[in-house]
């Protein structure tokens, strides 16, 4: 069996928000006044040393006003302080809805949005017109379910939303704006011009963000993956002697051995050779729910923090 060695660690997110307001006039941009905050984020990989950047962002006031306002109450709550990037996929990372304990020898994603309320989904396919903003590189939105939810007495998938959120890395992220509120953008233009063009500081915020893609995987190609639905129904659950209860949010882990096969492994393992190998029937209803859209989801392999503050308002960088 190959050995891996590189250390799996879910994206941790500690999210403070530090209030700062200035005296200049508020910015207005297409006809929406603008917030802007900073997303720093600290990637430590298996090796080397750790690396810190910003991400520079503005959110649109009047475009999705309560989304905006929902969204800034959470972070000056503390609410995510400490989650996990719930997604890392080849177009989007997800936070906000998770947090993992990578401790235990079968870690499970355990949600922690369930006390957060629902919000009316500011998008056109739930009525609301006044968002004008699309999909696009950097988009920053606010992420929902397709389970029913009732706000102000209006039941709808569409006012499911609650404290996720997602980055987009490109307009071909599966969140049509027409079904999922687009709130707040990455800046594509604030790269530093007189910075050595092989460091981060030459980067804008968006390229940096497209650089976590690199974290999809383990330099191996070890990959860790978190499935979103049951694999067993759960009335089956409390039945299962052998404790293989395949909840949502159970993880595993994806490797190939000497002979370049694909092998699963039911958990997250940090060191080493795998054990707990998933075969026969049971590999081949994890590879169904693999190949599912939206039922299972790639997690990150390398230790990620954030931290998120609202800038000084209105002022232009």
């Amino acid at each position: 069996m190959k050995k891996f060695t590189a250390k799996i660690i879910a994206i941790v997110l500690s999210l403070a928000c530090v209030l700062s307001f200035a005296s200049c006039s508020a910015e207005v941009e297409n006809g929406s006044k603008i917030e802007r905050f900073t997303i720093t984020v600290s990637l430590t990989p298996a090796e080397g040393e750790p690396i810190t950047y910003d991400l520079h962002a503005k959110m649109y006031l009047n475009f999705a006003d309560f989304t905006t306002k929902h969204v800034k109450d959470l972070i000056k709550n503390g609410y995510y302080e400490g989650v996990d990037v719930s997604a890392l996929t080849s177009s989007y990372f997800s936070f906000g809805d998770r947090k993992v304990d990578l401790t235990k020898e079968d870690p499970l994603s355990e949600r922690i949005d369930t006390n957060v309320n629902f919000i009316t989904g500011q998008f056109s396919k739930n009525g609301y017109t006044g968002n004008k903003l699309s999909l696009t590189a950097g988009s920053i939105l606010l992420n929902r379910t397709n389970e029913l939810a009732t706000v102000a007495g209006v039941t709808s998938k569409y006012n499911s939303g609650k404290a996720t959120l997602t980055v987009a890395f490109s307009s071909s992220a599966p969140f049509s704006s027409q079904e999922y509120c687009v709130f707040a953008q990455l800046l594509s233009d604030d790269g530093n011009a007189e910075a050595d063009e092989s460091s981060v500081e030459y980067l804008s915020s968006l390229e940096k963000a497209l650089k976590l893609k690199d974290y999809l995987e383990t330099a191996e190609g070890v990959k860790v993956y978190r499935l979103e639905q049951d694999v067993v129904k759960n009335e089956d659950l409390s039945a299962d002697a052998d404790g293989n209860k395949w909840l949502a949010g159970t993880c595993f882990t994806y490797a190939e051995n000497e002979a370049g096969e694909e092998t699963y492994f039911k958990g997250v393992y940090l060191n080493g050779n795998p054990e707990n190998e998933i075969t026969g029937e049971e590999l081949a209803t994890l590879k169904t729910k693999l190949a599912s859209n939206g039922v299972a989801i790639t997690i990150p392999v390398v230790s990620i923090k954030v931290s998120v503050s609202l800038e000084k308002q209105g002022c232009a960088r």
